[in-house]
C-alpha cells in the first residue's frame, strides 16, 4: 500500500515537472506525464505532445520544490540500504545533488561495501579496497597540475606550452584553432575579426592584421586571363558579358534591370568563399577563378542544359558542370522562387567540393553539402527543407536512418538526399557546440562517405548511436522552432 501511494505521489510530482534538462545541453518546458519506462510522454508548454527517451534526459527540474522536498524526506526514511539507494537515485534524477550525496553517505553507513554508493561518491576500487579519486590518482602515478590530474607524459607537454581545451590536450597552434582563432598574416585573431577584415578588403579599406600598409588589390594576373574572357564570349555569343571578381567570374545575359547586378552578385560570392573554407577547414588558397553562368530565364537555361547533357526540369534551377569547358556553375535568374544568389551558393558549393575537397561522393554528400548553403536563416526555419526532416523524425514517415542514407543514397529521391543530407551535415558540424566538427571535417575530406561503419569509427560511436543523437537534435530544434512562434510548416512549393 505504501509503495502504491509513493508511486501516485511521484506521478503527481511528474505532472508538476516543467523543465527537462537534456544531455545535449538543451532544455524543454512542459509537463512530464510519467516517469515510468524508457519512453516518457512529455506535453510541451508550447503545445503538442512528444515522447522523450529516458536516456536522453540528464535531470528533471520540478517547480513545486516544497512537494519535492516532502517526497524526498519520505523516501530517505527507508530503513534499508536498498531503499536509500532508490532515494538517492530519485534525488539525483530531480537535480538534488547535495541531497543525493548525503543519502549516498547514509547508504555506506548501512552497507560499507555498497558499490553504487561508492561509485556515486567518486570512489575507486584499488586492490579490493575503496579509496577516494585523489588517492587513486596518486597511487596510479598521476600528478595534479592546476586542479587537474595528468600523467607524467601530459605534464611534460603542459610544461612545453600545450594546454587542455575541454578534455583534449592540444599543441599551442591546435589549441588556438580549437578556441576559434584564425591565423592571419602571422597573427592569431578571432573569427569575427577575420570576417571584418575580409569585408573591409572587399570594400578596399582593410589593413593587414599586423598594422602595416593598407591592403592592395588582389593579384588578378594569376587568375584573370583576358584570353579566357575572350574565349568565353566567343563561345556564348552576342548579348553575353562577363564580370570578374576576386574569386568568381560572372558570365550572364540577364537584362540589366539592376545596373549593379553584376558587381553585387560577384562580390557576394567572393565574400561567401570564406564560408566554404570554414566548412571544410581549408585555407583560403585559390587554384583558379571559378565561373558562374546566369541565364536570363528558364527557357534559355533548359536549352543550354539540353545541349550540354545537364539535367532539365522544373526543379532544376541550377547545375554544376563537373567537366567541360570552363567548368561553370550554371543557373537562371528568377527572384520570386529562389534567388540567384542562393542558387549560386548551392552550385558554387559543388564547385568548391570538386576543386578543393574531393571529386567523389553520393547524392546525400554532394547535394546535402550544397543545400546547406541555400538559406540565410537557421536550417530549422527553412520551411521547405525542414518539413521533410520534421515529418521523417517526428511523424515517422519516410524514415531514413543514417545507415540508409549512406548506403542507399543513389536510390533515394532528390528531396531525401537534399534535405536529409543537409540536416546530417549540419548535425555533425553543430551538435553540442561542434563536438564532432573537427573529426567530421577530416572524415568528409578523406573518409569512406558511403560507409556507416567508417563514419562511426571516425566519430568514435556506432552509426546507430549517432542516428539516435541526430533524431534528438531534430526534436530539440523543432521544439525551439515551435517555441519561437513560427507559422506552421507549409506543404512546399507548388
Amino acid at each position: 500500500m505504501l509503495r502504491a501511494l509513493g508511486l501516485v505521489f511521484a506521478l503527481s510530482l511528474a505532472v508538476s515537472a516543467d523543465i527537462l534538462h537534456l544531455r545535449n545541453g538543451t532544455t524543454m518546458e512542459g509537463r512530464l506525464l510519467s516517469e515510468e519506462g524508457e519512453d516518457l510522454p512529455f506535453k510541451m508548454a508550447a503545445g503538442g505532445q512528444i515522447t522523450v527517451k529516458r536516456a536522453d534526459i540528464a535531470w528533471v527540474e520540478l517547480t513545486d520544490t516544497v512537494a519535492a522536498k516532502t517526497e524526498l524526506a519520505r523516501r530517505r526514511g527507508a530503513a534499508t540500504a536498498a531503499g536509500l539507494v532508490e532515494a538517492a537515485e530519485w534525488a539525483l534524477w530531480h537535480g538534488m545533488k547535495d541531497d543525493a550525496e548525503a543519502i549516498w553517505k547514509a547508504v555506506l553507513g548501512k552497507d560499507p561495501e555498497n558499490e553504487k554508493a561508492h561509485l556515486a561518491l567518486g570512489h575507486r576500487n584499488w586492490l579490493g579496497k575503496w579509496i577516494t579519486q585523489d588517492e587513486y590518482m596518486e597511487k596510479t602515478g598521476h600528478v595534479k597540475v592546476g586542479g587537474r590530474w595528468v600523467t607524467e607524459e601530459e605534464k611534460k607537454k603542459l610544461d612545453a606550452g600545450w594546454e587542455f581545451v575541454g578534455e583534449d590536450l592540444l599543441s599551442p597552434e591546435e589549441a588556438k584553432k580549437a578556441k576559434g582563432l584564425v591565423e592571419f598574416e602571422g597573427k592569431w585573431i578571432t573569427k569575427k575579426e577575420y570576417d571584418e577584415i575580409q569585408k573591409k578588403r572587399a570594400a578596399g579599406t582593410a589593413r593587414p592584421a599586423n598594422g602595416g600598409k593598407p591592403a592592395v588589390e588582389p593579384d588578378k594576373k594569376r587568375f584573370h586571363d583576358a584570353k579566357e574572357v575572350g574565349q568565353i564570349l566567343k563561345v556564348y555569343g552576342a548579348g553575353w558579358r562577363t564580370w570578374s571578381g576576386e574569386r568568381y567570374r560572372l558570365i550572364t545575359n540577364c537584362d540589366d534591370k539592376d545596373p549593379e547586378f553584376d558587381r553585387k552578385f560577384t562580390e557576394s560570392m567572393d565574400r561567401f568563399w570564406g564560408t566554404y573554407c570554414d566548412t571544410f577547414d581549408k585555407k583560403p588558397e585559390q587554384r583558379k577563378i571559378h565561373n558562374i553562368v546566369v541565364h536570363g530565364n528558364q527557357a534559355q537555361y533548359d536549352d543550354w542544359c539540353r545541349k550540354n547533357g545537364a539535367a532539365v526540369g522544373v526543379g532544376a534551377y541550377g547545375t554544376y558542370l563537373h567537366s567541360g569547358q570552363f567548368s561553370p556553375a550554371v543557373l537562371w535568374h528568377r527572384d520570386d522562387l529562389r534567388t540567384t544568389l542562393y542558387t549560386g551558393r548551392h552550385e558554387a558549393g559543388h564547385q568548391f567540393v570538386a576543386w578543393y575537397v574531393r571529386t567523389d561522393g553520393g547524392p546525400w554528400f554532394q547535394e546535402g553539402i550544397a543545400a546547406m548553403f541555400e538559406p540565410d536563416i537557421p536550417y530549422y526555419h527553412y520551411p521547405y527543407r525542414w518539413k521533410f526532416i520534421r515529418d521523417q523524425v517526428i511523424a515517422g514517415t519516410e524514415d531514413i536512418s543514417l545507415t540508409d542514407l549512406l548506403k542507399k543514397s543513389s536510390s533515394l529521391n532528390a528531396n531525401q538526399n537534399y534535405s536529409r543530407g543537409a540536416a546530417t551535415h549540419l548535425f555533425f558540424f553543430t551538435y553540442k557546440d561542434g563536438v564532432y566538427r573537427k573529426k567530421y571535417q577530416q572524415f568528409i575530406a578523406k573518409g569512406s562517405i558511403d560507409s556507416p561503419d567508417g563514419l562511426g569509427k571516425a566519430m568514435g560511436k556506432s552509426a546507430d548511436e549517432l542516428d539516435r543523437e541526430y533524431r534528438q537534435w531534430v526534436r530539440d530544434l523543432d521544439a525551439i522552432r515551435e517555441k519561437e512562434g513560427f507559422a506552421p510548416i507549409p506543404e512546399g512549393p507548388k
